[in-house]
């Protein structure tokens, strides 16, 4: 592989290639220190790992590297393990991030509801008259919305989880084609959160157009055209 370097083309022979999961965002070649300086001039350290020696006293090694550090402000010092603390906690961040925007999705997709069950409850006035007419009670007519936008829910809900399931399979296999194999963990817990939610805003959106629906004046809703 040949390189523009400071000192002009300079030919490297490529040893292996991998995946760093550090830098995964950036296609990244690593070349040693002696060949940093003499074609690239470089000798700034920018990452430095330490390998701890077997039996050595973990809390002991870690105080003498933070005395090492401390003379160094623009180093941070992190271990395997807050390292990894550090990671979870940055996608939990944003993963709340996304939670947040799916809960503003979710109130337009309320007032779609209440919108559409409104809309029936008027375009069937006449039906919902004949209906108390003939013995149906208020109760009856509330539940026969209720049924109505639980049923608009679980459609959606059906195909939202299809289609997420979907996307979230093609999403690892195609981290594990760029070298970060993720197993697929299937996610039951996810899945049983957005039914109750769904079947939440659908009773939700439904006590206004029911509540409607069952104090129609039967005389009127009968005349009504």
């Amino acid at each position: 592989l040949t390189l523009q370097t400071a000192e002009g083309s300079r030919p490297y022979q490529v040893a292996g290639i991998g995946t760093d999961f550090m830098n995964m965002k950036l296609a990244t070649g690593y070349i040693s220190q002696e060949n940093l300086a003499r074609d690239f001039h470089e000798t700034t350290d920018l990452l430095v790992l330490v390998n701890q020696k077997e039996g050595a006293d973990t809390a002991v090694v870690e105080a003498a590297l933070q005395d090492i550090v401390g003379d160094y402000p623009a180093f941070t010092l992190f271990t395997a393990v807050s390292w990894q603390e550090t990671l979870q906690t940055d996608i939990l961040s944003k993963l709340n991030m996304v939670y947040v925007l799916l809960l503003v999705v979710a109130f337009p997709s309320l007032l779609a509801l209440v919108n559409t069950l409104t809309i029936n409850v008027l375009e069937r006035t006449r039906e919902i008259g004949v209906m108390r007419a003939v013995g149906a009670t208020r109760r009856q007519v509330r539940r026969m919305i209720l049924a109505e936008s639980l049923l608009l829910a679980a459609t959606g809900i059906a195909f939202g989880i299809l289609a997420g399931l979907w996307l979230g399979y093609i999403m690892v296999g195609g981290m594990d084609v760029i070298g970060l194999g993720f197993p697929y963990f299937f996610p039951w817990q996810g899945i049983l959160f957005t039914i109750a939610v769904g079947l939440l805003i659908a009773v939700i959106g439904a006590l206004l157009p029911a509540r409607q629906a069952a104090h129609l004046d039967i005389v009127d809703a009968l005349a009504y055209e």
